[in-house]
């Protein structure tokens, strides 16, 4: 976003099924307010890639082989509470610029995932 920068930005947890939000925790969020002190310091995050989504679990982890036997870090999530299917990703990155610099030469489509917990 133009300008965005010069803003605040509060991360939100959202639960697509319920349509509740709050607030994401630091330990998986980065959270960095412009100009106080200490605002270079970034919280510890797990940034993954997300290639797949199914409710097949078998698929799914025949997808991770495939993409491991090509030199990617690929593995299967289980579905947490309330969602919907086992999540295929590759990493975790430790930034999300790393992460989507390595979707981009991917390709294929992917999305960030960072899991709150």
């Amino acid at each position: 976003m133009k300008g965005g920068a010069a803003d605040y930005w509060l991360p939100l947890a959202w639960t697509p099924e319920t349509g509740t939000a709050g607030t994401a925790s630091t330990d998986t969020a980065t959270a960095v307010i412009p100009g106080e002190a200490g605002d270079t310091a970034l919280a510890p995050t797990r940034v993954y890639l997300q290639v797949s989504s199914s409710q097949n679990h078998d698929w799914s982890a025949e997808l991770a082989r495939q993409l491991s036997e090509q030199g990617l870090p690929a593995s299967v999530l289980d579905p947490g509470a309330g969602e919907e299917g086992f999540r295929v990703v590759l990493g975790p990155y430790p930034t999300r610029e790393v992460a989507e610099s390595t979707g981009r030469r991917l390709g294929r489509p992917f999305f960030i995932y960072q899991p709150d917990r």
